[in-house]
């Protein structure tokens, strides 16, 4: 069979569909990766093969701001606007017309698409081929009515009306990373879904120097995870976040990001280990503590690890992170309205002395470990393909 898996061209969106495309090669299936010319190398990196179609978000953004496009200098109502623009009609509207042509010219059985990329589930549809949504963090509806709506209207234009909102993905299967015992009623409900394990990937040939610096500790101190991601980080926030925790005798590992020179955080101690960038998933065995932005695949792979966490979000869908590991009883959590070094320090030092908290991450990590692997999931995949269209079926989670 083939596979063309299909994400918006950024770590968040491309990663947690990479185990699930990389266990469909092994399978022995053929499996294209299409995403933004700037992450195609990202992709080859895994061995998989990837064609070029679409934009990125911040080019998006751009489009729809008819100009530069800077999340300082706006309001939040002029950011709420133009999000609820470039999710719900610039990327699906470039997506929709460069990935119609690749699924013809492929044509491939499945297509498979992350949740933010509404053009390439429906270039599908408009092709005739299956579609499946593969979840990368937890569904929520409510907080999305504005993409919504311009997704209705942009779906409208192009002939091609949209079954439900953002969180229902349309009528298609969805597949579920997030953790059953840290949804809420509002989450379950949203959307027919199938299970699927969450598995944290580092990129191929990612730098070694962080993982040497980890093992080269004495191991005598607690080890703190730091980073506010690939999109949302500042050094101003970031330098606050590690003097609060520089007085509770840990070791920090600090992962920046593209977003932050580490250079703008200044000197630190000895105990710091700064760098651009993190081998996460390898790393996360090693530490104590993560202190984290809240972006879905930092979250479950923390969660992964059974590692408590305190979550710092910044936007997007990082404070329904927060909110899940903090009810959830596996972390915590500090909005920007209660964001300091000394809440910082303050809720990272409980957590770290908390061991209610360090079981229930565990609890957690023990429920991702039981739900089906992508290896486990592909005879799904496979089934969706051969009926010509998927349904939940009796493998649907069951909301009792």
């Amino acid at each position: 069979m083939r596979f063309l898996f299909c994400s918006l061209p950024a770590h968040g969106h491309a990663y947690p569909l990479i185990p699930s495309a990389l266990a469909a090669r092994e399978a022995g299936h053929e499996v294209l990766f299409a995403t933004g010319k700037t992450f195609c190398e990202n992709i080859r990196a895994f061995g998989l093969d990837a064609v070029d179609a679409g934009i990125t978000i911040s080019e998006g953004l751009v489009v729809a701001n008819d100009g530069p496009y800077d999340r300082g200098n706006v309001t939040p109502e002029r950011e709420t606007h133009l999000r609820a623009l470039a999710f719900g009609a610039v990327l699906p509207r470039v997506f929709l017309e460069e990935l119609t042509p690749v699924v013809r010219g492929w044509r491939p059985d499945l297509v498979v698409h992350d949740p933010a990329n509404f053009g390439a589930g429906l270039a599908a549809h408009r092709c005739g081929t299956p579609a499946v949504c593969h979840g990368y963090g937890l569904v929520v509806d409510e907080n999305d009515a504005a993409i919504a709506g311009c997704l209705a209207r942009f779906t409208e234009g192009a002939g091609l009306p949209w079954a439900g909102g953002f969180g229902r993905r349309g009528t298609d299967p969805y597949l579920d990373v997030y953790p059953r015992s840290l949804q809420g009623p509002r989450h379950v409900t949203t959307a027919p879904r199938f299970p699927l394990r969450s598995v944290a990937v580092d990129a191929p040939g990612c730098p070694d120097g962080p993982l040497r610096r980890v093992r080269a500790r004495d191991g005598d101190r607690p080890l703190v995870y730091l980073t506010l991601g690939t999109g949302f980080g500042t050094a101003p926030v970031l330098r606050q976040a590690l003097d609060g925790l520089l007085p509770l005798g840990v070791d920090v590992l600090v992962a920046a990001g593209p977003t932050v020179d580490v250079r703008d955080l200044g000197p630190v101690p000895d105990g710091v280990m700064l760098f651009d960038w993190v081998p996460q998933a390898a790393a996360l065995r090693h530490v104590d503590l993560a202190v984290h932005h809240g972006g879905s695949g930092t979250t479950l792979a923390a969660l992964s690890a059974g590692l408590p966490q305190l979550v710092v979000p910044q936007g997007a869908d990082q404070f329904v992170n927060a909110q899940a590991v903090a009810d959830g009883g596996a972390g915590g959590c500090l909005p920007p309205s209660r964001f300091s070094a000394g809440t910082v320090g303050a809720q990272a030092g409980r957590l770290l002395e908390d061991p209610a908290v360090r079981i229930r991450a565990r609890e957690v990590a023990a429920e991702i470990a039981g739900m089906p692997s992508p290896a486990d999931n592909l005879p799904l995949l496979e089934s969706l393909a051969a009926s010509g269209r998927g349904n939940a079926g009796s493998r649907r989670i069951a909301e009792g």
